[in-house]
């Protein structure tokens, strides 16, 4: 499969393991993730035939519901929605229980999340499942300055597959960084980055 590159921008808090506790919890609750469910029985089993069809329903739900998602979160969410219609139908539909963060963490170890939840939690120096702040020689590569603007964000997000050219490959794969966004001179928002998956 391959890894994901991914990004999250989260208002700004001092306490950046709060931080990325709070961002696992949304993440987990809003089902943007992996689910074994789907890929064991349904994803890979039927791809070739529901590909062009899920497509064409994700741009749809993306103007619906005016946010990207991972794919596969896209894909359970979808399915879910037609459970919810044809339950409103009275056809029955039992769709599995949603794991816990742990359960899920567990089935997905080796394959990964393709998201922040790979990301176990922060530390000063790179390691494996670990956040790190960048670095000053960091922020002047990539911003040009130390305190970058959602502005110089926007070029720097932009993936670019040259070795040590992209935000998503300063750490290795499974590990993230992250830094402080600034707006009007004063933190505004905390973004997570990075590129994690097989």
């Amino acid at each position: 499969m391959g890894a994901s590159g991914w990004y999250y921008f989260v208002p700004y808090q001092e306490d950046i393991a709060l931080v990325l506790a709070l961002l696992h919890r949304r993440i987990f609750a809003e089902e943007d993730y992996f689910d074994t469910w789907l890929s064991d029985h349904i994803l890979y089993k039927y791809w070739n035939d529901l590909n062009e069809l899920w497509e064409e329903f994700r741009r749809f739900w993306i103007e619906a519901d005016g946010r990207e998602r991972i794919w596969e979160g896209f894909m359970q969410a979808g399915l879910k929605e037609l459970a919810r219609v044809l339950a409103a139908k009275q056809i029955d539909v039992a769709l599995p229980e949603p794991p816990t963060i742990e359960e899920l963490l567990r089935c997905y170890g080796t394959q990964g999340m393709h998201n922040i939840l790979d990301i176990m939690g922060v530390a000063e120096q790179p390691g494996l499942y670990m956040a790190t702040p960048l670095t000053r020689e960091e922020h002047l590569t990539f911003f040009g300055t130390e305190k970058p603007t959602r502005a110089r964000l926007e070029a720097a997000l932009a993936w670019d597959w040259r070795p040590g050219r992209s935000l998503y490959d300063i750490r290795r794969r499974w590990q993230a960084v992250y830094f402080t966004v600034y707006k009007d001179d004063r933190p505004d928002d905390l973004c997570f980055c990075e590129h994690s998956g097989d």
